[in-house]
């Protein structure tokens, strides 16, 4: 058996070299759905120790200062502290697994506190790379956020060595916690709950809560925003999510399928310079000839248009709705195909600048966002292997 919490991977790594200790606790609140800053944090276990309004460059002294402040956001957690203060026998290492699969079954990553010699450094498992820790001894925090119990390995999150996520085996992790100890939720597994609920069936409206558009609206530009999803790949909801922002706001709401500037307002009133024959047309502004080319090659792969040269030779015709969710696949999948997996991470920064080549819209582009994860799984009626889906994640077969 497997199980790994969720948790924000987008800020796995330490802001503040000495802030091992609350970059733990901030990936643990994470998976809760809790999210404060390292500083917030560091200031918490700082004031535990006496250190108001400085910075104490020793790190955290002691595991009790996490397991104090994940409390206080997690009092259902009930935090315990373990300390291991010499190897543990077989029963040890059980008595650790078992507090670990306890925590993690009921929905709470662990704190470790571990101390690594040059002859101990963590290794990976189960084909993860193993971190990149130095020559000499490391006093560090890090997280426990999964295990497998067949292979009786961990998930840590460790926010100081690459790559920050990796498997590391039980007896291993034993030894690397002494002398120090660990925290654990001391909590029961969450109960089943009621079954869960029908899934949508008005695709429609559901598109219409995750843009803001009236749902006549979003009725009308359903079937483009179908194809570019299926097209684009985006099959869970961070990816549906992602992708519903960024057009969105490139397209002003899902509105302009053409670039409003023109060769008239630049001495080329019949648009016949390539500039502007070949203007930014679908709902992502796909510009210039050569991307013209690139589209059409894609296009007509996938037997959507009957030449690999389609819309070199009829550009106009790239304005028409139909395209115009067509058109971000190729940008998604080919112009820039890593887009996906930072989707997957949430990142949406770095996709806004896979996109825009800068941070332009930002601000609208995180609530159009927000908005879209805000629905949740009913997104995931917009994919294109929905009926998978939908057995899957809602228990219905359709």
């Amino acid at each position: 058996m497997r199980r790994v919490l969720d948790y924000d991977k987008t800020r796995l790594g330490q802001d503040t070299g000495w802030y091992c200790g609350p970059a733990t606790v901030q990936t643990i609140l994470s998976g809760r759905g809790i999210y404060l800053t390292e500083a917030e944090i560091a200031a918490q276990t700082e004031a535990l120790e006496g250190n108001v309004g400085w910075d104490d460059r020793d790190g955290t002294d002691h595991i009790s200062q996490l397991a104090t402040v994940l409390n206080r956001y997690l009092s259902a957690a009930n935090y315990r502290v373990v300390e291991l203060p010499r190897y543990p026998d077989a029963a040890g290492v059980e008595r650790l697994f078992g507090h670990i699969r306890r925590s993690i079954d009921a929905g709470y990553g662990v704190a470790l506190n571990w101390v690594i010699p040059p002859s101990n450094r963590p290794r990976g498992v189960l084909g993860s790379q193993s971190p990149n820790y130095p020559s000499y001894v490391v006093y560090h925090y890090v997280c426990c956020m999964g295990y497998d119990s067949d292979a009786r390995a961990l998930w840590i999150v460790d926010s100081g060595f690459w790559p920050r996520e990796y498997w590391i085996s039980l007896d291993q992790c034993a030894t690397l916690i002494v002398p120090k100890g660990y925290a654990y939720a001391d909590a029961e597994p969450a109960p089943a709950g009621p079954p869960p609920p029908a899934p949508p069936v008005n695709r429609a409206e559901v598109l219409a809560r995750a843009t803001g558009l009236s749902v006549a609206r979003a009725q009308e530009i359903l079937p483009t925003v179908l194809d570019g999803l299926a097209m684009s790949e985006c099959s869970n909801v961070n990816r549906i999510a992602m992708w519903l922002a960024q057009i969105g706001h490139e397209s002003a709401g899902f509105n302009a399928t053409e670039e409003y500037d023109h060769g008239r307002n630049h001495g080329d009133p019949n648009e016949t310079s390539d500039r502007w024959r070949y203007k930014g047309r679908t709902w992502i502004q796909i510009t210039w000839r050569a991307n013209y080319e690139g589209f059409s090659r894609w296009a007509h792969a996938r037997g959507l248009v009957p030449t690999p040269t389609y819309f070199v030779d009829r550009p106009r015709e790239l304005a028409d709705l139909r395209w115009a969710g067509v058109g971000p696949a190729w940008c998604w999948t080919v112009a820039r195909p890593d887009i996906n997996a930072l989707s997957d991470l949430r990142d949406l920064e770095t996709v806004t600048r896979r996109i825009n080549g800068g941070t332009n819209g930002l601000a609208d582009r995180r609530a159009r966002y927000n908005r879209a994860v805000a629905v949740g799984d009913d997104l995931l009626i917009l994919a294109d292997n929905w009926s998978d889906i939908c057995f899957e994640v809602f228990g219905y077969e359709l």
